[in-house]
C-alpha cells in the first residue's frame, strides 16, 4: 500500500462535511463594484478563472503525459515539505515538474480505498496562527460565517450529479482531511463596498486543503467524468510510484502559471468574490464580506504559495458528499 494526497487550493468552495470541493465557473473577466460614494462608484476586474488538475510529471504514465498540454515546472518554496520531491531530483530543490490540464464541466473520481473518511479537528490555539499542534486542524480552513455575511449557505443546485454552473467537482468518499499548509499571519474580513470590518475572522487560513487515502502499489485511475458536454478522460499513476499526488485547483491563468505581476498582490481578495455566485439565494453587493491578509512580517515570504494569488478556499454551510 502507498498514501496518495489529493491537495485543493485557489477558489474551491467546499460543503458542510468537507466532502466535496466545487470550482467557480468563471470562464471571462467579471467587474465588480468595490466601493460605492455619493458621486461615482469604483469598479475592478476580476479576472477569469480556470479549473485545473496537476499532477507530477514522473507519475503518471505516458498515455496520461500525452493527454496534458501543459508542462511547468512549479515551485513550491512557500510550502517547504508539503509535496514530495521529483525522482531522479532536480537541481533546484524548490520545484516540481508537472503536468497541468484544465477542466470545463468535469467531476473528478478518485480510486476506491479503505482508508476511513475521517477529518484532522484539533482545536486552533488563541493566538490564530499555526503551531505544531494544530497546523494541520481543518479548523483553518475559512467559513462563510466567520466572513459575517448573510449568504452563507450553498445552493443546492450546485451539489448535484451534473451542476450547470459549477465547472468542475470533487468528491472525497474516503480518507483523512486535513490542512496542508496555512501561512504564519493573519485574515480579518471587510466589507467589499467600504473595506470596514465585518465577521469575526481573526486568523490564519488555510490555503492548501489534503485529502489522504491509501492506493494500492499497483498502478491506479483517477476519472475525470464530463458532464454538460465536458469531455471524459482518465489520469493514470504507474505502478510503485511513492506517494503520488495530485492537485485540484481554479485560480486565474497568471496564478496557475505562476506568472509575477506588478503591484502588490495584499490586501482586500477580490477573487473571493467569485464564490458568492455559489450562495443559495440572491446576494446584494452590501452582503458581500471578502477575507484581507495581513501583511506577513519581514522573511516570512510573500504567503501566496504555489500561484493560488489571494485565493483561498472556503467552507460553506449545507450539502454533503452528493452524487453516485
Amino acid at each position: 500500500m502507498r498514501e496518495f494526497s489529493v491537495f485543493v487550493t485557489g477558489i474551491a468552495a467546499f460543503v458542510e462535511d468537507y466532502r466535496r470541493a466545487l470550482a467557480v465557473h468563471a470562464p471571462r473577466p467579471v467587474s465588480v463594484k468595490i466601493r460605492e460614494g455619493r458621486r461615482h462608484s469604483d469598479y475592478a476586474t476580476i479576472p477569469a478563472h480556470f479549473a485545473h488538475v496537476r499532477v507530477p510529471l514522473n507519475d503518471v504514465d505516458a498515455a496520461t503525459q500525452t493527454l496534458f498540454p501543459i508542462m511547468h515546472d512549479w515551485n513550491v518554496a512557500e510550502v517547504p515539505g508539503v509535496f514530495r520531491a521529483d525522482n531522479p531530483p532536480l537541481a533546484n530543490d524548490m520545484v516540481r515538474q508537472t503536468l497541468v490540464k484544465f477542466l470545463r464541466f468535469q467531476e473528478v473520481i478518485l480510486p476506491d480505498s479503505e482508508t476511513p473518511a475521517t477529518l484532522d479537528e484539533a482545536a486552533l490555539t488563541a493566538t490564530g496562527i499555526p503551531t505544531p499542534a494544530d497546523k494541520t486542524s481543518v479548523r483553518w480552513l475559512a467559513s462563510m460565517e466567520s466572513l459575517g455575511t448573510t449568504a452563507k449557505t450553498i445552493d443546492p443546485r450546485h451539489i448535484v450529479e451534473n451542476p450547470t454552473d459549477v465547472a468542475a467537482y470533487i468528491r472525497f468518499p474516503n480518507g483523512r482531511i486535513s490542512t496542508a499548509f496555512a501561512p504564519q499571519f493573519k485574515f480579518v474580513s471587510v466589507n467589499a463596498l467600504d473595506a470596514k470590518p465585518a465577521g469575526i475572522l481573526d486568523q490564519a487560513v488555510a490555503q492548501l486543503v489534503v485529502c489522504r487515502f491509501d492506493v494500492s502499489g499497483a498502478a491506479f485511475t483517477v476519472k475525470c467524468r464530463g458532464y454538460n458536454g465536458g469531455d471524459s478522460f482518465d489520469i493514470t499513476f504507474k505502478e510503485g510510484v511513492a506517494e503520488p499526488w495530485m492537485v485540484f485547483a481554479c485560480t486565474s491563468l497568471e496564478d496557475a502559471l505562476q506568472l509575477r505581476l506588478d503591484g502588490d498582490k495584499f490586501g482586500v481578495d477580490l477573487h473571493f468574490q467569485l464564490v458568492y455566485a455559489l450562495a443559495e439565494g440572491q446576494v446584494s453587493d452590501a452582503e458581500v464580506a471578502l477575507p484581507k491578509s495581513i501583511d506577513p512580517a519581514p522573511g516570512i515570504g510573500e504567503g501566496k504559495p504555489l500561484g493560488a494569488g489571494g485565493c483561498v478556499p472556503i467552507r460553506f454551510s449545507g450539502g454533503s458528499t452528493g452524487g453516485g
